[in-house]
């Protein structure tokens, strides 16, 4: 198992993350985000999204996949990888399940 199978188990194994219902527009903004600024800027965008209530589960749950990333060499490497999780994360979570 690859560092990128092994990112993809736990974000399918945090319960919190896996009832959560991601928005494509959501995760795009987020992946965009990413790439472009890296996971510092990410989190501080995500903080902001908390703010709005329709968006605090998402944002909330975005968080603890950002934590799950922070361990992961590959996306530290690559943020290009950090994007596709991102962009992708409703895919993987509905795979896991």
């Amino acid at each position: 198992m690859d560092d990128v199978e092994r990112l993809l188990r736990a974000i399918r194994d945090d319960a919190d993350v896996a009832r959560t219902r991601f928005t494509a527009s959501f995760l795009n903004g987020l992946a965009e985000v990413y790439e472009r600024h890296g996971p510092g800027v990410a989190h501080t965008y995500l903080l902001d999204k908390r703010e709005r209530r329709e968006l605090r589960l998402q944002a909330d749950a975005a968080l603890r996949v950002l934590g799950i990333m922070a361990s992961n060499a590959r996306v530290a490497t690559d943020r290009r990888v950090g994007r596709l999780v991102i962009k992708t994360l409703a895919e993987i979570v509905r795979e896991g399940h």
